[in-house]
């Protein structure tokens, strides 16, 4: 809000939070008051006519606030709404958005300079080894032709045909070709990373022109292990943003923006190098990362996230439906819940878990032991909903009670559930037999291809390739692509190598011949 003035100007930010304002405050204080002043500079460089400008940051609980309500400012008051305000002179308004400005102006000539340097890069880019292996060319024409017609390309070729090199080559040299600027690279094993990164790194040759970065899961890369991930706790992740500038420089001006070379800088700068990795990543050319950073619904990572500049890569593609369906699934059960109750969360939380134990019970004492199909579970699901909505309204940081925090986060995954019938899901309840009457509920994605290609029409084009996806017609419709381009490369070398094999069996059993004789 803005109330302009001759002499003063009111200028006010809403942050709406369901945790008491002034907790809220103290974990966001300096930004807030960060992007208020910067509204403050914004005025005084365009409208000029106030000396001074009064800010007023508010938090407004938005199930308890009301108009006819005063502010009522205490520390720790969960209802209603609590205002806080500074003054500020116009000069040193301005002095900030000029700050703010050059700032900004700085970054993005260095990232304008380094994509025209990698543009004429790529204009003169030759295959990095000494020469194609059989039919490698072959695999390269046909993954780059994809790429530029925007085709859905399934492609097979079997393990030894350079596979990797074969289609980061052509997509590196698709870049800047028609809006084309970075490439999403997608792998399930450790192994295809390390195949991506060598294959990048001559590729770059020993130039930085190619900003790669590999994403891993924050365990992975933390040097804190052992200790909860808790950012009010952590020294990396305290002023984060006051360090990580520097950070982020120099991270981008590397090679290879590897777990090591995160590791290096993360402890130069003293900031989190999974926090660093993703910032990089929005500047990166190339992100390597495991699949669930594109399909995973609760764990899709927004600057990964497929768009019409994007070449999205997948490695491995026969394991792409078994994977997304594991994505996919969502799974509850009576351990889940006990554990979460014998952590003993906050009162509000036990209630609903308690909701939700309840509905298990029914659930069990209705089915039989083993496991059966059944429609869904309306009454439990409406329970765990409640439990995420408790949950997300009380806005409280469930580390202290990690099985509670982990059965919260599987409520809020539940929210996005498919309820209604459909062919394509199932339902399935699994009774052990005994006393305890231990049960889990799940739901399962049997079908899992139009939830790929809905990610992967978001992306402007995209190549799945693999040693194993025969039938080929076959996966094009289980990924979601029916009747869509599918290729067979190196089925010459695959004769040769037949060829070679036989020829070596002959001669192994005529020299055992010999040999009996």
């Amino acid at each position: 809000g803005v109330a302009l003035g001759d002499n003063e100007t009111l200028i006010e930010e809403y942050k709406t939070t369901r945790a008491p304002g002034m907790e809220a405050h103290a974990r966001h204080e300096q930004e807030h008051w960060a992007q208020i002043r910067l509204y403050a500079g914004l005025l005084a460089a365009t409208e000029g006519r106030s000396a001074h400008y009064r800010l007023r940051l508010t938090y407004v609980h938005p199930d308890h606030a009301s108009a006819d309500q005063p502010s009522l400012g205490e520390e720790g008051t969960l209802p209603g709404v609590v205002d806080l305000e500074e003054r500020m002179a116009a000069d040193d308004a301005r002095a900030i958005y000029q700050d703010a400005v050059e700032r900004v102006r700085a970054w993005f000539e260095r990232e304008i300079a380094h994509r025209a340097a990698r543009d004429r890069a790529i204009g003169t880019l030759a295959f990095p080894y000494a020469g194609f292996r059989p039919h490698q060319r072959a695999l390269a024409g046909r993954c780059y032709r994809a790429l530029i017609a925007r085709e859905p390309l399934l492609l097979e070729a079997p393990t030894g045909t350079g596979k990797t090199a074969a289609i980061l080559f052509p997509s590196v040299r698709a870049l800047a070709r028609d809006g084309l600027n970075r490439i999403v690279f997608l792998t399930s094993r450790t192994t295809g990373a390390r195949a991506a990164h060598e294959a990048l790194g001559r590729i770059n040759g020993k130039r930085p022109w190619l900003r790669t970065v590999h994403l891993q899961a924050r365990e992975r890369v933390c040097e804190l292990n052992g200790t909860p991930c808790d950012p009010r706790g952590c020294p990396r992740t305290q002023g984060y943003y006051d360090r990580v500038k520097p950070a982020l420089r120099n991270a981008l001006d590397q090679v290879a923006i590897t777990a090591d070379i995160l590791g290096e800088v993360a402890e130069a700068h003293d900031v989190c190098p999974h926090e660093l990795a993703l910032d990089a990543a929005a500047w990166s050319d190339v992100i390597v990362c495991d699949y669930n950073y594109v399909f995973d619904p609760g764990a899709r990572l927004q600057r990964a996230a497929p768009d019409a500049e994007t070449i999205v890569l997948i490695d491995e593609a026969h394991q792409l439906v078994p994977r997304v369906r594991d994505m996919l699934a969502r799974i509850i059960d009576t351990d889940q819940v006990r554990a979460a109750l014998n952590e003993s969360p906050p009162e509000p939380i036990a209630r609903r878990v308690r909701g939700v134990v309840r509905q298990l019970q029914t659930l069990a004492r209705d089915a039989s032991p083993g496991e059966q199909r059944v429609a869904p579970p309306a009454a439990l699901i409406r329970a765990v909903g409640r439990l995420a909505d408790e949950a997300t309204n009380l806005g409280l940081a469930m580390e202290p009670w990690p099985e509670t925090r982990g059965l919260v986060f599987e409520a809020l995954r539940w929210s996005a559930l498919q309820t209604e019938p459909d062919p394509r899901w199932c339902w399935r309840v699994t009774r052990a037999s005994g006393a305890a009457m231990s049960l889990s509920v799940r739901q399962d994605c049997l079908d899992p291809g139009p939830e790929i290609r809905a990610a992967l029409d978001q992306a402007g084009a995209h190549v799945r390739y693999s040693g194993t996806v025969s039938p080929l017609g076959l996966y094009q419709r289980l990924q979601g692509f029916p009747g869509a381009p599918a290729d067979r490369g190196g089925s010459h070398w695959m004769n040769l190598c037949n060829i070679n094999i036989t020829g070596m069996f002959l001669c192994a059993r005529a020299a055992f011949g010999l040999m009996r004789k």
